[in-house]
């Protein structure tokens, strides 16, 4: 269990990290939402880096780690879109993270009730955010879609692979 851990951090926070260093960067949503962002994304690097070590200190609590791991990192995804998807696009893409990573620690189960949240999440995001007409709703719907199949492929890749 503690090498999906491993492989999150070395993948997911570089990435999550470059998507909202470059939509405060390139977007320039203003200096309070940039101030916040990034105080988020540190955050976030500093809580995911000390979480995977103890992980590895500590395997007997692995289990407590990776759920707080994942509840944490989902809320904090949240904040992120919901203040940056109005001036950066790509951010929607935070929402493939959690539903990706439960795939690869949990039970079918949990995949699809991390996957849901995440899904029905973005969608009242951009509900929130005023998304409307046909093309709207269904590029909303595509990323949707985008998330729940993403989360199963690499679940069922996990099973095979296992």
């Amino acid at each position: 269990m503690q090498k999906p851990v491993k492989l999150v951090n070395y993948y997911f926070t570089p990435f999550a990290i470059a998507l909202i260093v470059s939509a405060a960067v390139v977007s320039t949503p203003g200096p309070r939402i940039v101030t916040t962002a990034l105080l988020l994304v540190l955050f976030s690097f500093v809580f995911n880096l000390a979480t995977a070590k103890i992980s590895e200190t500590n395997p007997q609590i692995i289990q407590r780690i990776i759920n707080f791991r994942l509840i944490t990192n989902y809320l904090i995804n949240i904040v992120l879109v919901y203040i940056l998807i109005g001036f950066w696009g790509p951010m929607w893409l935070l929402f493939v993270l959690t539903p990706v990573a439960t795939a690869l620690y949990e039970n079918t189960t949990k995949t699809a009730i991390v996957t849901f949240m995440a899904s029905i999440t973005l969608f009242l995001i951009y509900i929130l955010k005023g998304i409307s007409g046909s093309i709207g709703i269904g590029q909303a719907l595509t990323h949707v879609v985008f998330i729940i199949v993403l989360s199963f492929f690499v679940h069922s890749l996990v099973k095979i692979k296992n």
